[in-house]
């Protein structure tokens, strides 16, 4: 069964089918395309009413978030010309009563949609807070043993270049710096794409450096 990790703004609950979910997937996540693609433009949605819940992958009956707020925004716009159309010809000033109660309805219709538009926005950012956590908490947990050694190996490298300078030394030195920053940033950052991204660096480098996994 795929994971699924839904957000219900009507009861502001979280579901997650098991922790292991994010362990699974979360290498799944980490391709080339990831770069060229926001971890939101990822992401499948289900909005009923008020209520909606975000998806990790495709459900039934669920669509991209980010269709849904294409199609949403598209239709704010297309409301609100007509609301500025039925207020013109309201103050015209024939058959007031009529386009008056036009215009409430209208204006009543464009501030429900708002509301949709800000639900599933908030539905996403909580969803993606929520994944980045549990994202930084996995991978903080794998690498921690080797982020000592290589930070242990950094120390020796520095005291060995003070003594004797090696071009080969000064390399490896520098990927080594450039590592723990990526690693820095993948268990400090509040943004879920500058994680994926400096994972990826991190992997790339540590590929590079033949170390351990």
């Amino acid at each position: 069964m795929p994971f699924r990790f839904k957000i219900d703004r009507s009861k502001i609950s979280f579901g997650i089918k098991t922790v292991l979910g994010t362990l699974i997937f979360l290498p799944f996540l980490i391709n080339a395309s990831y770069a060229r693609s926001k971890f939101s433009n990822r992401l499948y949605c289900l909005v009923q009413g008020n209520s909606a819940r975000v998806y990790l992958m495709q459900e039934p009956a669920t669509y991209k978030c980010a269709d849904y707020l294409s199609t949403f925004n598209f239709e704010f716009r297309k409301r609100f010309i007509d609301l500025q159309q039925i207020d013109k010809n309201r103050k015209r000033g024939d058959d007031i009563e009529y386009r008056t109660n036009l215009y409430e309805a209208k204006r009543a219709s464009i501030l429900s949609l708002y509301d949709q538009i800000q639900t599933l926005k908030k539905t996403m950012e909580e969803f993606e807070s929520s994944f980045l956590m549990r994202a930084q908490d996995y991978v903080s947990v794998r690498v921690l043993a080797l982020r000592d050694n290589l930070t242990h190996e950094l120390l020796r490298l520095q005291e060995e270049l003070l003594a004797q300078y090696s071009p080969q030394k000064q390399k490896r030195l520098l990927q080594i710096e450039t590592i723990l920053d990526h690693l820095r940033i993948v268990q400090n950052t509040k943004d879920i794409d500058e994680f994926y991204n400096s994972l990826q660096q991190y992997l790339s480098l540590l590929n590079t450096l033949n170390l351990g996994k």
